[in-house]
């Protein structure tokens, strides 16, 4: 990438001392100085692609400070100074090289993708308080984190509504160069999220209303259905919305489907049978619906799913039955970020 290969780095800087001053050009880069420092050869020839040297003079006419590249001889000052650096005392800085800062910045700013998750990685930045919420999940990797070397924490989750911006240890950098080592980190950092999740989500928090509502913006977001009508509530409605889409045949003509949405609260994590599949099968046709989607935060026994999954409710005029458990809605609402935070990360509006 822009003739400069970022992985080879990874191995150059596994070294502590070409780690340390890789992490001081980097800083200094991104305020905009120079650093002095005494540097063994060794790590100036292994990071000879990275480091710009430069000499820093005083003019000797004006006493104004300047600093050109180590191998230039003449300079001629803007108060009008001819210059020959080989007869005046100099002292020698460092800098990163501009190309290489750049294919840094280049490679860290585009899209990897692990498990259909999109995630970017903000490199360099200083101190970031403004997150952007897009769908990606962000990494922050920066060299100005306050993290010792000791600290057993290596990945800390910056927004915890959101769950999608995450700062990662800066020993951790030469891992994000290279490809396995990078995979590995995205899946710690998706089974962080999840677990982070998962802890948000009390079902006690909610009552089978709000549960209702959920369900619902659930899947106006997933836009399962061209339009959804809630129904009414109380136990002599036995519905709790309908969902209307159109289903296209092969040879084009259109047949209107109408789906009763059941959703079924429950704080025991109830598993629901057979039988009560069959009932709310019942229903759907009493409605005339052509198919049932059943809602629950609880489970569904065995032989509920398999019938569900055989297509044993499957009928003239009703299509079939479809269901979200708990860990289909966990899914969803890991994916709409607006949803869960709604109804449980910040207190509900009653």
């Amino acid at each position: 990438m822009d003739n400069i290969n970022i992985e080879k780095y990874s191995n150059i800087l596994s070294n502590g001392a070409n780690f340390n001053f890789f992490t001081d050009l980097l800083r200094t880069k991104i305020i905009g100085g120079l650093i002095s420092k005494d540097i063994d050869e060794k790590v100036i020839d292994e990071l000879k692609e990275i480091i710009d040297e430069r000499k820093i003079f005083n003019c000797p006419a004006c006493g104004e400070s300047i600093h050109i590249g180590l191998k230039e001889i003449t300079y001629q000052c803007d108060c009008g100074k001819s210059i020959n650096t080989e007869t005046i005392p100099f002292q020698k800085r460092y800098r990163m090289k501009k190309d290489f800062f750049d294919s840094l910045k280049n490679f860290f700013s585009q899209k990897f993708i692990y498990f259909n998750k999109n995630f970017i990685i903000c490199f360099g930045e200083k101190i970031k308080t403004n997150f952007q919420h897009d769908g990606q999940i962000v990494i922050h990797v920066t060299p100005f984190d306050a993290w010792g070397k000791n600290n057993a924490v290596i990945i800390k989750t910056l927004d915890t509504a959101y769950v999608d911006h995450f700062l990662i240890s800066w020993d951790l950098f030469n891992k994000t160069i290279v490809y396995g080592e990078r995979e590995k980190l995205f899946e710690s950092i998706l089974s962080l999220r999840r677990e982070t999740i998962e802890k948000q989500i009390d079902w006690k928090e909610i009552n089978e209303w709000d549960f209702e509502k959920l369900s619902l913006e659930l899947l106006e977001n997933e836009k399962k259905f061209s339009k959804i009508v809630p129904g009414g509530k109380g136990p002599d409605q036995g519905k709790d919305g309908f969902g209307y889409y159109t289903m296209k045949m092969p040879s084009g003509k259109e047949i209107q489907v109408k789906t009763l949405i059941q959703c079924k609260y429950t704080l025991n994590t109830k598993s629901f049978t057979f039988g009560d599949i069959q009932g709310y099968v019942s229903r759907a046709r009493q409605h005339n619906c052509n198919s049932l989607l059943f809602i629950t935060n609880g489970e569904l026994s065995g032989d509920a799913i398999s019938a569900t999954e055989s297509g044993a409710f499957k009928e003239k005029d009703f299509y079939d039955v479809d269901f979200f458990d708990a860990k289909k809605l966990m899914d969803l609402l890991e994916k709409h970020d607006d949803v869960r935070i709604k109804y449980f990360f910040t207190p509900l509006v009653k």
